[in-house]
Formats: structure tokens, C-alpha cells, sequence
């Protein structure tokens, strides 16, 4: 049976048990035919095939008014396209070229291999997101689960906006809550006796390794540098020996080493310098023991760099020098604590294993900073690159002496682990460091005095 309807609201039929056709005519001229676009939908009841008919018509009449493009969306097409999509056009220009490497890493992980992702948008509902996020919540950790849920919601409100879904589903559903069990001991034990931060015995091992030298690594400089300085591990590969300030005792840390898509494709990744985390420079005290650490990897450079033309304080030691990446520091740093028997708390978690890295140095040089007693939690934070800003110049020479105070694990625990002798020889080196730069600066000077004929006979000497 055939009910005709007015004029913009097109017919509907029964075409079999269960199932109907409406077909819906707009205002608007299809370019191709220049006659007015039709648009026909089917659905299980007359009321559902009507209300496709009229979204398809309302997210075409959209796109063709905002963009003038005669678009056939696809109803085989999944959410999934959908998402990739729109984290390529929506998402990719809002943020940061490394941050959208993450997010799409991310997604690639916890969204795309799931059954949400393969839902066409009519098969979309509150009870697909629900039970999608009650999945993933299941597995992984909330601060994981956190960027896949609201993309989903995101893109939810924009396929609303386009008339290409009625609701907002995503939204609706709601993640559970891991419910916990208060009276779980054992769980409880295992939790408290999971190691967080290096112990003072490692530190003092990292700094003994770092004098002798007996496993010939490269990382055990950088070990008691992060701790000393709270870096991290991004900021300090990014290190030029430009931002170093010995005479003021600062760091200025101006960039980070992330990674990002090479071109449009996603395929080829490359590592490139960008702006440090919250996007601010910040300034950070060195130390003696810093200092020492400075020293060391300008000469660890000079000796096994055959050019350093991005001036970077430690760059890797092989063709073409340039600044670290995070998977190498990470796997020399492991082989280091291998070396030392150092524990790295390392156990298999919901997400792989896992265990202290070198952001754990990061970690132990702000817990033990803020437990000392005369330490102040606001300086530290400002150390660590929480609140600190360079551009507030009216207050940098009182942070630094602030800074100056702060009580890192090497005033801990190395001054009191470690022989007498060995300070002395730290601290003469360091002295005779500042006087051959001290006396390499005055050459420099003196050379724009020399005439010509002087410059000659000096080069023919």
C-alpha cells in the first residue's frame, strides 16, 4: 500500500513483511541531473525509513550548502574511516605534529582493533560505545582509556552535526569505575611494595659506575644528570651546549625531541626538535655535581663526534650525529641497570611489562626533593618545569638562588657515599675546565687585536 505525503516529504511503501521504502524528495537541484535531489531509505518500520531518508537528505543539503560538493555518503562506510577521517581533518591542525603521532598510535591500539570500528553508522548505539568502553576499561588503565573515549564522543557530536547519526551515542555511554576491594591485603601488599623511584643504594651505584667507568656505558653520565637536573628524558637529548650558562649555574631548556608522521601518508616517522612539554621554557639549576656531568659529555663528545653541527651537549656517537632517540637512551639505560643489578621494579602490567625507565629518574629526583626538609615543593615544581617561565625576568635571580637550595639525591647521598679524594679531583677538573675556556676566550679577544702581518707569522708558527 502507497501513502502519498506533501510536497518536501516524499512517499513511503511496504515493499515486504517487515520492511518499508520512503523515498524523499529536497528543495535543493542535484547538479548532475538539475532536478531536485531524491533520496531513498529503507528501515524495519515506515517511521524508521522516513526518519533515514530525511538524515540523508539533511547531511546532504549541509555538505552541498557549507562546501558546494554533491556528496553520496556511503552507508557501507564503517566508523572507523569515520575516525581516521576525522582525526585527519578535525584533529591533526589543533595540535602538536608529535601529539597527533600519539594520538594516531593510540587509536591504531585501542580503538581500531575493536568492534566499534567496524559498526556502519546505523548500527551505532549507546550499548555499542557501553559495551566498547566497558572492554578497553577492563584492560587497560582510566588515563588510557581517557583519549579513545573522547575522540569517539567527538566525532559523535560531529556526525550529529552533520545529520549523519540522530544521537549522540558516545556520549551517552558512560565508562564503568574499576571497583576496588578494600579488604584485598594482598592486593593492597603488592601495591605498596611496587617500586616507584630508585633507591638511594642506586643512586650511589649510578655515581660509582659513573667514576670508574668499569662497563664502558655511555648512559651512566646521563643516569646521574637526570637525577641531579629532574630533565626529561625528550628535554635533555634536545640539550645544546648554547643553553648551558656556567657562570649563572642554569640550564635554559628551550626544546624536546619528539617524533612525527615524515609526510602525509602516516607512513615514514622522524625524529624532529619541538617546544618542551606545556610548551614553556624554563630554566633549571646546575648543580656541581650537574657541572661535573657537563664537563664529562662535552669531552665524551669532543672525543668520539667528528662534528656536532647542531651544537647538541650528547648526541649519539655515530654517523649522522645527531640528538637521541628516546627507544635508544631507553635501551642503553636498561642495559646499564642490567649492568649495576639495579631493580628496576619491572613486572607485566594490563598494557605489557613495565618497570622504572628514565623518566623514573625524573620521578626519584622530585620525590626525594620534595621529602628533604629543607627543601620548598613550589621551587621544585618550578625546577621541574610545572610554573616556571624565563620570560618572568623580575624574578629570575630569586628562583635561582632558590633552585641553588634545593636538596638533589647527590646532596643526599653521593657527598657522604663517596671518598674525599674523589671530590677534590671532581672539583679540580672542573677548575681547570673554567680556566683553559676562561684562557680560550681571552686567545679569541687577542686575535682581533693582531695586525696582519702578526696573524701571518702566527699561522706560519
Amino acid at each position: 500500500m502507497k501513502t502519498r505525503k506533501g510536497n518536501g516529504e516524499g512517499s513511503c511503501r511496504k515493499i515486504a513483511q517487515g520492511k518499508y521504502e520512503c523515498v524523499i524528495q529536497s528543495n535543493l537541484i542535484n547538479p548532475k541531473t538539475m532536478k531536485p535531489k531524491r533520496f531513498m531509505r529503507r528501515g524495519a518500520t515506515e517511521k524508521e525509513a522516513r526518519a533515514a531518508a530525511v538524515m540523508a537528505m539533511q547531511a546532504w543539503e549541509r555538505e552541498y550548502r557549507n562546501s558546494g560538493n554533491d556528496i553520496n555518503f556511503k552507508k557501507s562506510k564503517l566508523f572507523g574511516e569515520y575516525m581516521k577521517e576525522f582525526m585527519e581533518n578535525k584533529v591533526k591542525g589543533t595540535i602538536t605534529d608529535s601529539g597527533y603521532y600519539s594520538y594516531y598510535k593510540s587509536m591504531e591500539r585501542y580503538f581500531h582493533p575493536y568492534r566499534i570500528s567496524k559498526f556502519q553508522l546505523h548500527n551505532l548505539s549507546v550499548k555499542a560505545f557501553q559495551d566498547y568502553y566497558d572492554e578497553i576499561c577492563q584492560k587497560y588503565s582510566k588515563k588510557t582509556c581517557s583519549l579513545p573515549i573522547q575522540l569517539c564522543r567527538r566525532l559523535c557530536r560531529d556526525l550529529v552535526n552533520r545529520s549523519l547519526i540522530p544521537e549522540d551515542y558516545a556520549s551517552q555511554a558512560m565508562p564503568k569505575k574499576e571497583v576496588i576491594d578494600e579488604y584485598n591485603r594482598e592486593r593492597q601488599e603488592t601495591e605498596d611494595q611496587r617500586k616507584e623511584i630508585f633507591s638511594r643504594e642506586d643512586i650511589i651505584k649510578f655515581y660509582n659506575e659513573w667514576k670508574s667507568h668499569l662497563h664502558n656505558s655511555q648512559y651512566d653520565v646521563v643516569a646521574v644528570f637526570l637525577l641531579e637536573t629532574g630533565l626529561r628524558a625528550q628535554e635533555f637529548a634536545a640539550l645544546q651546549n648554547s643553553d648551558i650558562d656556567f657562570e649563572k649555574s642554569i640550564i635554559t631548556v628551550k626544546r624536546a625531541v619528539g617524533r612525527r608522521f615524515a609526510d602525509e601518508d602516516g607512513g615514514k616517522i622522524e625524529g624532529y626538535l619541538k617546544v618542551p612539554k606545556n610548551k614553556k621554557q624554563r630554566i633549571v639549576y646546575l648543580s656541581d655535581i650537574a657541572k661535573e656531568c657537563v664537563v664529562d659529555m662535552q669531552q665524551r663528545t669532543a672525543t668520539h663526534c667528528g662534528e656536532n653541527k647542531d651544537d647538541l651537549l650528547y648526541p649519539v656517537f655515530r654517523k649522522p650525529y645527531r640528538a637521541r632517540s628516546n627507544s635508544t637512551m631507553e635501551a642503553g639505560f636498561k642495559t646499564l641497570c642490567n649492568f649495576l643489578d639495579i631493580y628496576r621494579g619491572v613486572r607485566q602490567g594490563k598494557n605489557g611489562i613495565k618497570g622504572l625507565c628514565l623518566h623514573g629518574l625524573r620521578h626519584t629526583f622530585i620525590t626525594y626533593a620534595n621529602t628533604a626538609s629543607e627543601n620548598n615543593s613550589l621551587v621544585v615544581s618550578m625546577m621541574a618545569g610545572h610554573q616556571q617561565r624565563v620570560g618572568e625576568t623580575v624574578y629570575t635571580h630569586e628562583n635561582i638562588e632558590a633552585m641553588a637550595q634545593i636538596q638533589t639525591p647527590g646532596k643526599l647521598f653521593i657527598d657522604d657515599a663517596k671518598p674525599k679524594h674523589s671530590i677534590e679531583i671532581g672539583d679540580q677538573d672542573y677548575r681547570e675546565f673554567l680556566e683553559f675556556k676562561k684562557w680560550k676566550e681571552q686567545q679569541e679577544k687577542n686575535k682581533n687585536y693582531l695586525t696582519q702581518d702578526e696573524q701571518v707569522v702566527n699561522k706560519m708558527l
